[in-house]
């Protein structure tokens, strides 16, 4: 295998990277440069005919026309599922079944992605509007939607892909093979374990501080955190603390039914208190 030519096949992918993340560029500026990119890095460097890159160019353009109708169809069915709800029931029944929040998005992430991906329906208009409602951010919803399945469609597709390279360019099954396992199996293992990095890092209240302190408002409605809400006893720092250590404590404890906080008791206590510790009774 050519080291410098292998290096030279991974520069598009770079490109699209450096232009996509820290330019920010469009959808539209990606596939022009892209293209550009490409087809001059296959006439330069790989030496291919130019009537085969524009061939290929326009053979790229009539094969995909199928898939942008998947895409638009998958973005219909995604707006349809968010005005009936049904988007928001779906995600509500991950809450009950998955358990904590890293394994619902988990779940959602590569179960539903590549079950649509499966099933023949685009991933991302579903599973990205899935996530948004689960909590995710927008951004780390929409690459999550696509660290889902594409690194294992890399794999599933690498026989097809492998198959056709061999019969273009005449090459050895196994030696094509084995070039796009090196690419695709690494590219595999980095997008799965940089799924966790674009999950909520349980880090609301001080995303909130931070919105308030610079935008003076935050993005989620924080009312139930608001301290006041819970009386005048939270007023006393002491209490307040004791109640804190006490909810930190049992945090990933199991919780039953009828369970009653210890801690500062009897601070609050009802008019009959007295006379029902009287009678014997046990609180």
């Amino acid at each position: 295998m050519n080291t410098v030519l292998f290096c030279l096949s991974w520069t598009p992918v770079v490109l699209l990277t450096v232009l996509a993340v820290a330019l920010r560029r469009s959808a539209l500026e990606l596939s022009i440069y892209g293209f550009l990119f490409a087809f001059v890095l296959a006439a330069g460097f790989f030496e291919t005919p130019l009537v085969v890159g524009l061939l290929a160019a326009l053979d790229g353009i009539v094969t995909t026309l199928p898939l942008l109708l998947v895409i638009i169809t998958g973005i219909l069915l995604s707006s349809l599922m968010m005005n009936t709800g049904s988007l928001t029931r779906i995600v509500d029944w991950f809450k009950a079944g998955a358990g904590d929040a890293l394994g619902r998005n988990m779940l959602i992430t590569f179960g539903v992605g590549n079950f649509m991906e499966g099933a023949g329906v685009i991933a991302e208009p579903i599973v990205a509007p899935m996530l948004r409602a689960a909590g995710v951010s927008p951004t780390s919803a929409a690459a999550l939607s696509i660290i889902g399945y594409a690194g294992l469609m890399t794999l599933e597709l690498a026989g097809i892909i492998v198959t056709v390279l061999a019969l273009v360019t005449g090459l050895p099954v196994r030696e094509l093979g084995l070039a796009a396992a090196w690419i695709s199996i690494p590219a595999t293992l980095l997008l799965a374990l940089s799924a966790p990095l674009f999950l909520p890092k349980n880090n609301g209240i001080g995303k909130a501080m931070a919105e308030w302190i610079i935008d003076g408002q935050t993005e989620l409605d924080f009312y139930s955190y608001h301290a006041w809400r819970f009386g005048r006893n939270y007023l006393d720092p002491y209490y307040a603390a004791a109640c804190a250590r006490e909810c930190y404590k049992y945090y990933y404890y199991t919780r039953y039914p009828n369970d009653e906080d210890t801690a500062m008791r009897p601070r609050r206590i009802s008019p009959f208190h007295h006379r029902l510790q009287d009678l014997g009774a046990v609180f």
